[in-house]
């Protein structure tokens, strides 16, 4: 048994913990938002444009990312094969409004003072292959090509994560360096979003 066997029971796990900043930041936002007193900057660039669309956003993304990772159990697909296709056809419909939600805010939303061209740009690139990723995936389970979807899934899963993992590589950045503008955080978020891609072509070589 290869190591990615031995730890596909834990993939749920990971996942989430891999998710778990911007999950909670979007949590907390989200309340603010909605008028509790939860001290998170930049409120009022928030408050300036369509805070409806952000709300889709942040509960697609949750949704995507928590009941998403139970997804890929194993044991979850054994034993609930019919909680399994009735979660991934909800899944379906929220990955599509969440990469809806993702590209109108990337294009109309005020950004943040240090989020650019070259932000934007890495966000255009990475959602729209999302978008592509999960079309292809429900297009595969359609006709039945189980193994296709199953890599499809884990690459737009992947690819979704790497909103989580430009997070920690952004804070070593930030301890090394106190530069901050565009360029880097296009950079991490890129880089970040590659090395989740790169990781998950070799999951799915090795199954």
């Amino acid at each position: 048994m290869n190591i990615i066997n031995r730890l596909a029971p834990y993939t749920p796990i990971f996942i989430i913990l891999l998710g778990i900043v911007p999950i909670l930041a979007g949590i907390a936002r989200s309340l603010q938002i909605l008028g509790l007193p939860i001290g998170l900057p930049d409120i009022e660039r928030i408050l300036s444009s369509r805070t409806d669309i952000l709300i889709v956003h942040i509960t697609t993304g949750v949704m995507f990312c928590t009941l998403g990772a139970f997804q890929f159990s194993p044991r979850l697909r054994k034993r609930h094969p019919l909680f399994h296709r009735w979660a991934g056809r909800t899944l379906f419909a929220a990955a599509i409004m969440l990469g809806l939600s993702t590209l109108w805010l990337a294009l109309f939303f005020p950004q943040a003072i240090y989020n650019g061209s070259i932000v934007k740009a890495v966000r255009l690139i990475v959602i729209s292959s999302f978008l592509v990723m999960i079309v292809l995936g429900f297009s595969a389970v359609r006709r039945k090509d189980f193994v296709a979807h199953q890599a499809w899934m884990i690459r737009a899963m992947a690819l979704s994560l790497g909103t989580g993992t430009q997070v920690y590589f952004f804070v070593v950045w930030m301890m090394i360096s106190n530069v901050d503008n565009d360029l880097i955080r296009g950079s991490i978020f890129a880089f970040a979003s590659a090395l989740n891609l790169v990781i998950a072509e070799r999951i799915v070589r090795r199954y």
